[in-house]
């Protein structure tokens, strides 16, 4: 919360520390190897999807949302309402940033593991004289690094007034939004088949449609027996369904989202109308694919994109970009 002797530097930054919050996760995720705490952005948040398009995934720079950058964010936020503009935290820059580097060689290796590419990372501290603990801390000080000042320019920009800080400018892909798809049933479970090829990564289960589970005495949860469902790797749909039929998409965080099948056809207007921030490519693949009645033209990485932007309203969040 913002108090009367905060500059309105820190008060913005105050606003974005305000929009973390700490979740728990279950006890399976945890025995998948998972963390069993992380940061994320809370769901009723005025500016949440301003705060994680603009912010979150620059900062992630290319890759999958992960604990690890969400929490260095807020620890990086934490030190910077500390400071009263810019000028403060430039001066303490590298000891903010020094002060985030894992200090132990376990916890090293485990960022590495992560993600392998974090293992290409150059620094201009190196002498050749480091082992490789210490090569792996100067790779995490550049990224930190990168991600503080990355995080100074928007809050600077922010509190400045001057607007939206854009980063990227990609040429849109525009098409006739009166343009007349007719897309049959089949076209839909075609696609919700080749969603549960891409999209396992990030979804645990797409429900779709109104498919009963019962659960035995040992409290292992079955699908009910005489319903005529379809089922690809994530996603199981009924044969039968209609516009209002529900989609229920559990992701790796334990979060559930419900819409209907007429939004993923919402959602498939607004990506042939350019109204979506996928990319042009993907997007031109789908409007072709509608055009001309071939859906074999989308593949597992664009139908993962329609149902993330249908879940999140953005490709974003887990998807990687092109």
């Amino acid at each position: 919360m913002t108090n009367s002797t905060q500059t309105k530097f820190q008060e913005y930054t105050q606003y974005l520390l305000d929009a973390f919050t700490r979740c728990t996760r279950s006890q399976d995720c945890i025995d998948r190897g998972m963390n069993k705490t992380y940061y994320k952005i809370k769901e009723d948040y005025a500016d949440k999807e301003e705060i994680e398009q603009q912010l979150i995934y620059l900062l992630h720079d290319d890759e999958l949302p992960n604990d690890w950058r969400y929490e260095t964010i807020y620890n990086l936020l934490l030190d910077f309402v500390e400071c009263e503009d810019r000028n403060q935290i430039e001066d303490r820059m590298h000891e903010i940033v020094d002060g985030s580097v894992d200090i132990y060689n376990y916890d090293l290796i485990k960022w590495v593991q992560e993600d392998l590419n974090r293992g290409y990372v150059e620094s201009d501290l190196r002498t050749d004289q480091e082992n490789i603990f210490q090569l792996i801390g100067l790779a995490q000080y550049e990224v930190i690094n990168q991600m503080a000042y990355q995080l100074l320019d928007y809050i600077d920009e922010k509190q400045r007034g001057g607007g939206v800080m854009t980063t990227k400018t990609e040429q849109k892909f525009t098409c006739n939004v009166n343009y007349q798809f007719d897309i049959s049933l089949q076209d839909l479970k075609d696609l919700f088949c080749t969603m549960g090829q891409g999209s396992n990564y990030w979804a645990t289960d797409v429900t779709i449609g109104n498919i009963e589970v019962e659960e035995d005495e040992e409290g292992v949860t079955y699908i009910k027996s005489g319903q005529d469902y379809e089922h690809q790797g994530c996603c199981i749909w009924l044969k039968e369904l209609t516009l209002d039929s529900p989609i229920t998409v559990e992701d790796i965080e334990d979060d559930k989202h419900q819409f209907k099948v007429k939004d993923v056809i919402t959602t498939i207007e607004k990506i042939v109308s350019g109204k979506t921030n996928l990319n042009t490519d993907d997007c031109s693949t789908i409007f072709e694919a509608f055009k001309d009645n071939d859906l074999g033209l989308i593949d597992a990485s664009i139908a993962d994109s329609i149902l993330q932007i249908t879940t999140y309203n953005t490709p974003s969040l887990w998807l990687r970009l092109a």
